[in-house]
């Protein structure tokens, strides 16, 4: 079988129904991967519909690499997110799917000390078994 050959760093992404990813011949049009790294810093992908595309902004990145400029986001730990996330809650700014701000206020009125307790206790339980959490 021909395998094609891409760019270092790119690669496509083929869509969930595309018969390519079961051997077959590709039936979608393709979104493109482009991806940098080094030993400083985690991986940094970016997604785009073409292939010039993807190679401008892979070149470009790389560039911002080596003088510095450019590092890979900092992943959060999941305490982090959960109090982010109570603070949106308490705060209206985290919004449900249909939109409501207010859809949370019942689980914090006058609640929020035992929510935050309840959190840290299930964070807790999970860090004692040693577990990755994220």
């Amino acid at each position: 079988m021909n395998v094609p050959r891409y760019p270092t760093g790119i690669r496509p992404r083929h869509r969930a129904t595309c018969k390519s990813l079961a051997g077959g011949r590709c039936t979608c049009r393709p979104a493109w991967e482009a991806s940098i790294g080094s030993g400083r810093t985690a991986k940094v992908r970016r997604t785009f519909a073409s292939q010039a595309a993807a190679k401008s902004w892979r070149a470009d990145a790389l560039t911002k690499l080596n003088r510095g400029e450019l590092t890979a986001a900092q992943s959060r730990k999941i305490r982090e997110a959960a109090i982010e996330l109570i603070d949106g809650m308490r705060a209206g700014t985290v919004r449900t799917r249909s939109g409501d701000v207010d859809r949370y206020g019942h689980l914090f009125s006058g609640n929020e000390e035992e929510a935050a307790a309840l959190v840290d206790a299930y964070l807790d339980r999970i860090a004692a078994r040693r577990e990755p959490l994220a």
